[in-house]
């Protein structure tokens, strides 16, 4: 399975990062580079990168795994969880 990472610039060949929402029907998401964008589903390994910034989580996330690959990632909620599924 590929590792997801987080990309709130579509389409544009380059994994940027960056603040945005987290949720399940957001394409914030690449497993190519950047070229496309999907979205996450629980289970799925994730990574953040490229510029830091807030990901507002949305929804109740559990992925496998999750690494922070850039510094000034900050995660915040009123409606979701960042659920541990045993990689913390």
């Amino acid at each position: 399975m590929a590792i997801l990472q987080w990309d709130t610039v579509t389409g544009d060949s380059a994994v940027t990062g960056g603040a945005g929402a987290w949720s399940f029907g957001l394409s914030f998401f690449t497993a190519n580079g950047g070229v496309t964008n999907t979205t996450f589903s629980n289970g799925d390994s994730v990574s953040f990168g490229g510029i830091g910034g807030t990901v507002d989580l949305l929804a109740t996330v559990a992925p496998a795994d999750i690494s922070l690959t850039a510094s000034g990632y900050t995660f915040s909620s009123t409606t979701g969880a960042l659920m541990d599924t045993g990689w913390g």
